[in-house]
Parts: C-alpha cells; sequence; structure tokens
C-alpha cells in the first residue's frame, strides 16, 4: 500500500472532520438569528420576513454534512487500513475496526433497550399515573441511555488512541499520539474532540517515507601498508588510520 495515498486520505478525513462541525454551527447560528430577528419584528408590531424555507434549508444542510462526515469517516478507515500495510502493523487498523464493531453493537442494543422501556412505559401508562410512570421508567432509561453512550463512547476512544499511537510509533510522528490522547479526552468533553482533529491532520501533513540506512561498501585493504585491526570489534583499518572505521575506538 503507498504511503502518499494513506496520507492524502488522512488528511482529507481530518479536514472534514474539522469542517462540518463548523458547518453545522454556522447553520445553526443563522437559523437562531432568523428566529430572532423575526421575533424582533414582531414585538415591534412589523410584519415579520416570511422565511418558510428557512427549516427545510437548516435540515438540508445539516443532513449534507452528515453525508459529508460520514465520506470523511471512510476515508479515514481506508487511510488507516493502507498506512496498516505499509508500516507492516495490523494493530493500527484492527484498534479502529474493533471500535467500529463496538459502536455498531452498542448502538443496537441501546436501540432495542430504548424501544423496550418505551412498551412497557406504554403499556403502564394506563395503570400508573403520570408522575409515577415518569420516576419509574422514564428516568432509569435515560439512565442506561446516558451510561451506555458514555460507555461506548469512552470504549471507542480507547481503541482509537492505540492506533494512533500505534502509527506514531511505527511513523515516528508524535502529533497522532497527542490526537490518541485529545480523542479519548473528547469522549468526556466532546467538544476536545476538535483539537485532537487538529492534530491528526498536522501528523497526516508530516508523514514521509521512512529513510533507508546507509549502507557503506565493505572497506578494501590498501595493496601497500600493512591493515590495522581493531582490538575491540576486529575490523581492518588503513595502515595510517589513527581510529577505527566501524567502532570509533583508538588504534
Amino acid at each position: 500500500m503507498s504511503l502518499e495515498s494513506g496520507r492524502k486520505l488522512g488528511l482529507a478525513a481530518s479536514i472534514i472532520a474539522i469542517m462540518v462541525p463548523i458547518i453545522i454551527v454556522i447553520a445553526y447560528l443563522g437559523f437562531f438569528v432568523s428566529l430572532l430577528s423575526s421575533f424582533s419584528s414582531t414585538l415591534r408590531g412589523s410584519v415579520p420576513p416570511s422565511t418558510p424555507f428557512l427549516p427545510f434549508a437548516l435540515l438540508g444542510v445539516v443532513i449534507a454534512a452528515g453525508l459529508v462526515g460520514f465520506t470523511g469517516f471512510v476515508l479515514f478507515m481506508v487511510a488507516m487500513y493502507n498506512l496498516s500495510k505499509y508500516y507492516g502493523e495490523p494493530a493500527i487498523f484492527r484498534n479502529l475496526l474493533n471500535a467500529l464493531i463496538a459502536a455498531i453493537v452498542g448502538s443496537i442494543i441501546l436501540g432495542v433497550i430504548g424501544v423496550a422501556f418505551v412498551f412497557i412505559a406504554g403499556s403502564l401508562a394506563s395503570s400508573a399515573p403520570a408522575p409515577a410512570t415518569t420516576v419509574v421508567w422514564v428516568i432509569p432509561m435515560l439512565g442506561v441511555f446516558i451510561l451506555g453512550t458514555l460507555a461506548i463512547a469512552i470504549y471507542c476512544a480507547v481503541l482509537t488512541r492505540r492506533a494512533f499511537v500505534k502509527l506514531a510509533d511505527r511513523s515516528g510522528v508524535d502529533s497522532f499520539r497527542t490526537a490518541g490522547l485529545i480523542l479519548l479526552i473528547g469522549a468526556f468533553v466532546p467538544f476536545v474532540s476538535y483539537v485532537g482533529w487538529v492534530f491528526a491532520a498536522l501528523g497526516y501533513n508530516r508523514l514521509a517515507p521512512s529513510q533507508p540506512l546507509t549502507s557503506y561498501p565493505p572497506y578494501t585493504t590498501p595493496s601497500t601498508g600493512m591493515a590495522k585491526r581493531c582490538p575491540n570489534c576486529g575490523a581492518e583499518n588503513s595502515a595510517d588510520a589513527l581510529y577505527c572505521r566501524n567502532c570509533g575506538r583508538q588504534l
């Protein structure tokens, strides 16, 4: 697998992860500014501007951002797969694959639990007062969802950090190590993850092929003069050498 393809795909995925939240925030800010403007016009007694398509525009932006974000995730997985092949480290991609599987399975389990709670609460709503139903079923349901979501996020963040640490070890780019740590913190404080993707983008941008070690041809003893053999490593040196060409010890 090509290092350059992994680098470019990873950089593109990181940039998408950085830009998508910005686009969504700008869209929501525009929506709320429009609502405030309409509300202000109503208070002044004037006719507020008609914006019937604004909610649909916001929904379209959110859906488009979601599709772009999903595309970025696919690019990220492909990039890490390519890099795991290039560096010969399967753990780079395997950790991310395990995180994806855990997220899917965890989401399905939480969804099943949520549906079960809804049906149970609905069946008991007719026989129990509404406040009692809320206390007995709704609050535990919210607790299960919050704790379950947090557990899944932490587990996936741990696996993602392991993948970035492995990539940092193989590539020698410490930005990946920092990105993994910040993404792990982002499992507890979500907006911090944004900074993690910035470091990931820096890491992908700094990726470069590993420089092979310089190999020197074997030393050939000159035809004239006696060769000096190093008493430390046994390497042969020229007759006028003061230091061993192999280990550097004084002859």
